[in-house]
């Protein structure tokens, strides 16, 4: 994705998503009916194409392309139960070729996959995401789960599109493609290795899924399904 002085996005897309409330004990499928997701498209730049099956499953399609699918979410305010920890888990798979680039450089960040998870508002924050978003949240904090790139698993980066943003390689250029991976992931730690202190955050108010090839001219396809957060015994 390149970077981009003037971003202008028409925001009432979001303005018509469904809300999902997040319940403390059942877990809360994330995929749902495509009309409760809208895509965010980058100016001046081809957008990739998403689509939902009848089976919940997500299809992303990037063809030299970049454009973000972003479902809003509302936190219930019910006081979770002690000893439990959001976990967030999905399963997902790439087919083609993930050109290995640096997901920390700005304008050489392709990657064929990524769920983002945004928290919190704080419109007076000055990035990327706050200009292709508008005036509308997210504007708070951002943390990334990402298959591509060439840092090693298991690394967090900054987002350099997300003043307060970070990254987390869950999978790099080197993982096969053509099979589906299943990922479960502890929230609360992840946020903690990412963040610190996560009283700052705020609550999760969108969730989105993006694919990306616009630097590298490549395409490719990525699936995602069962996609989910729970809470989960520590």
């Amino acid at each position: 994705m390149r970077n981009h002085s003037s971003i202008i996005i028409a925001t009432n897309l979001l303005l018509c998503s469904v809300a999902s409330p997040l319940n403390a004990t059942a877990p809360q499928p994330l995929i749902g009916q495509s009309a409760q997701w809208r895509v965010i498209s980058v100016p001046n730049r081809k957008p990739t194409k998403f689509a939902i099956t009848r089976s919940g499953e997500m299809r992303v399609r990037s063809d030299m392309s970049v454009a973000f699918f972003v479902r809003r979410m509302q936190h219930d305010q019910e006081e979770k139960p002690q000893g439990v920890s959001p976990a967030i888990s999905w399963r997902w798979r790439v087919d083609g070729t993930v050109t290995p680039t640096d997901l920390a450089a700005r304008g050489g960040d392709d990657r064929p996959i990524a769920i983002h998870l945004f928290f919190g508002q704080q419109p007076q924050q000055n990035s990327f995401f706050a200009k292709l978003f508008g005036t509308f949240p997210p504007h708070g904090h951002a943390l990334t789960y990402v298959w591509g790139g060439k840092r090693p698993i298991g690394s967090i980066i900054d987002n350099p599109y997300f003043d307060k943003g970070k990254i987390i390689i869950v999978r790099n250029a080197k993982d096969k493609v053509g099979r589906w991976r299943s990922e479960t992931r502890n929230l609360a730690d992840d946020l903690r290795r990412a963040f610190g202190d996560t009283r700052k955050l705020g609550s999760l108010t969108y969730i989105a899924v993006s694919g990306d090839t616009d630097d590298t001219g490549s395409r490719n396809t990525a699936r995602v399904k069962k996609l989910q957060i729970t809470q989960r015994q520590q």
